[in-house]
């Protein structure tokens, strides 16, 4: 079940919660729980901050490099070398940001980025050098596109028995070479197929691509990230006190 009752901001943004969490029984007290060790090992990193430098101007200076070091380095924005990936273990953002994914799902989600690109491609003309014969190998090799070939296009007659017929027919050869192009363009294509067929069929292998082992939505990754979250603030809270205890002169 799913409850709107989350909050003015995403309730007029039609965002829906599910009801039930997966470590605690209620999914808000889960994400809350995140959020929190999130902002308190974020404040945490800043407390120690200011322990290190001395002036207001030096914290400002140095926080955005900071920052824009947990953002790169978070595993969510861009893809990392290797190396990049043994430094992103560092950041708190990467924990966080796997929660979080953990927590909504993210893996079962569809990737609509794809499927977005390809729409605003459907204006886009098939290349001359396109055969009839390329797209019916195509449809015939792809074990993905079972489902089209099984698409009845005549009653009893399939796609897949079309492009039998075809390729069986006295003018096969002439028909296999015949080039598709001119007016023909990937939205006219989407239409005979049908687009909310190949809107699913995107979204379904996109989201399949970008599935990321640390944001299963398991019990042992929500819970993980948590206790990396909580050693992070104990850590970066060990430090400040270190310096302000033991090193800073200043005593402040």
């Amino acid at each position: 079940m799913l409850s709107g009752n989350i909050g003015p901001v995403c309730s007029r943004a039609g965002i829906l919660f599910p009801e039930e969490g997966y470590v605690t029984p209620w999914f808000m007290l889960d994400i809350g729980i995140t959020l929190f060790l999130i902002i308190y090992a974020s404040d945490m990193l800043a407390l120690f901050v200011s322990s290190v430098v001395h002036t207001t101007t030096a914290a400002m200076t140095i926080m955005p490099f900071i920052l824009i070091f947990q953002l790169i380095f978070s595993g969510g924005v861009f893809s990392l070398p290797s190396w990049g990936e043994k430094l992103s273990n560092y950041t708190i953002s990467k924990y966080g940001l796997a929660c979080i994914c953990a927590q909504a799902d993210y893996n079962d989600l569809p990737m609509v980025t794809a499927w977005n690109t390809l729409k605003k491609m459907e204006d886009t003309k098939i290349s001359e050098h396109v055969t009839a014969g390329m797209l019916i190998d195509a449809l015939r090799e792809d074990e993905n596109l079972q489902e089209l070939r099984d698409m009845e296009v005549e009653e009893g007659i399939t796609v897949g028995e079309l492009m039998d017929i075809l390729d069986t027919a006295e003018d096969a050869q002439q028909i296999r070479s015949q080039k598709v192009g001119g007016d023909l363009t990937l939205g006219k294509i989407m239409e005979v197929i049908g687009e909310d067929r190949v809107k699913e069929y995107v979204q379904t292998q996109a989201a399949k691509a970008s599935q990321k082992r640390a944001y299963d939505k398991t019990y042992g990754n929500i819970v993980e990230s948590w206790i990396e979250l909580i050693l992070y603030a104990l850590i970066f809270a060990l430090f400040s006190m270190i310096m302000l205890k033991f090193i800073d002169k200043d005593k402040r």
